[in-house]
């Protein structure tokens, strides 16, 4: 193979090698800690990100371009392509290679789109010449997996399995050395791999040298045809607004035009959006509480709110009812809790609703709570904002996959 041709239409496929690994539960579980940052004080975390996942499954706010769906596959085929030449090649050493070629991609990313937000790293190797310790492999490797654009079981890494075929294609007689997914075995007879990266077949720029963050016409049909043939994405929100680019997105969520969506989508996000003003309006009481009611504005704002709930009555029971798992207990727990608020405040009984707040926070903060803590100074507001379930990153990818000169002309 010519490593250096990038538009081989006979490009190569990596082959799927199962290892006993634990690295990617870690990672999984360790950008989840990332993504949700610091646990809010009431922890609505979980009801959050049950909400996104279902409407926009594989889609973390850490991310930044739909381009890196193309982009990593590209480092992962170069670092391939290196790694079966170094003999009895170790994990280490991909894992070294993976970060050097992002670090090449990165810095080939910033000068070809100099004007483009979000460059993961851009920033750090501008500043003191190091990479970031959550690398693009980190924060994409889960959206990866979910869309298909790796196959891989959840406990192998992208490093530990471009390794061991590595080490399995230099074992092989030099005259079976092929970059197929078939490869032959001693019998003559037909060995199958299953293919866990299949690269893009026409780019139309030289990797990495002249990539940049737009994403052409070829690379939005590999990114859709991946993303839409996903089993969890195929009949979500987010696989909606994949095949409907006539749908206008330009707004924050609460925006989006319901009437131009389907009815099981329509009620999606009205649930959502019920939800997301729920919190809000317990939010909002939470801050009155923690400043003692000295808050002007937001007593005021508490108030106005609080008289449209009343007035509205939205049936926030119905509305979270399809959340509700017996596998998950944090996430029923804050379910059990949100709908105690609901009863308290159909009551009007605000003393229970307070009684509830700050016994919350007590269970998922303890000693770091800031209601009651002579430590903490009120000086703003805490949470002061709506549940947006990802949206800005979802509807950041959707312009970069509609229009293809999104970044360069900007």
């Amino acid at each position: 193979m010519q490593s250096q041709n990038y538009q081989n239409k006979n490009a190569m496929q990596l082959g799927n090698i199962h290892l006993n690994k634990t690295e990617q539960a870690k990672q999984i579980l360790a950008m989840r800690r990332i993504e949700q940052g610091a646990i809010d004080e009431l922890g609505f975390g979980s009801i959050r990100d049950a909400l996104a996942d279902e409407m926009f499954p594989g889609i973390s706010t850490l991310h930044q371009h739909a381009k890196y769906f193309v982009l990593l596959p590209q480092v992962y085929q170069k670092v391939w392509e290196k790694a079966r030449r170094i003999e009895d090649v170790s994990l280490r050493q991909v894992q070294q290679m993976i970060i050097e070629e992002e670090i090449s991609m990165t810095r080939h990313l910033s000068k070809n789109t100099p004007n483009a937000p979000g460059i993961t790293g851009a920033d750090s190797l501008r500043s003191n010449n190091q990479f970031v310790k959550y690398d693009p492999t980190y924060i994409y490797n889960s959206a990866l997996r979910t869309y298909g654009f790796l196959q891989l079981d959840q406990r192998t890494t992208i490093a530990s399995a471009i390794r061991s075929y590595a080490l399995q294609w230099q074992s092989r007689p030099e005259q079976m050395r092929t970059e197929s997914a078939d490869v032959a075995n001693d019998a003559n007879e037909t060995i199958s791999y299953r293919p866990f990266c299949e690269f893009p077949r026409e780019l139309g720029y030289k990797f990495p040298e002249e990539c940049h963050l737009d994403v052409n016409f070829a690379e939005r049909d590999y990114i859709k045809e991946h993303m839409l043939t996903a089993i969890h994405v195929r009949h979500s929100l987010l696989g909606y607004l994949l095949e409907h680019d006539e749908i206008k997105i330009e707004g924050d969520f609460f925006t989006l035009d319901r009437d131009e969506f389907p009815p099981q989508f329509r009620d999606m996000i009205h649930r959502s959006c019920e939800i997301s003003e729920f919190v809000y309006l317990l939010f909002l009481r939470y801050n009155v509480i923690l400043s003692n009611s000295q808050d002007e504005e937001i007593v005021r704002e508490w108030e106005e709110c609080y008289s449209r709930f009343k007035e509205n009555q939205p049936d926030i029971i119905a509305s979270l009812f399809p959340l509700h798992s017996g596998a998950n207990r944090l996430l029923n727990n804050s379910l059990h809790f949100v709908e105690d608020c609901y009863h308290s405040l159909l009551k009007g009984d605000l003393n229970q609703l307070e009684n509830l707040i700050v016994s919350r926070e007590i269970a998922i903060k303890s000693g770091r709570r800031k209601i009651n803590n002579p430590d903490f100074e009120y000086k703003m507001p805490i949470h002061h904002y709506y549940l947006s379930y990802r949206w800005e990153t979802v509807r950041l990818m959707l312009q970069e996959l509609r229009k293809e000169d999104l970044w360069q002309k900007s």
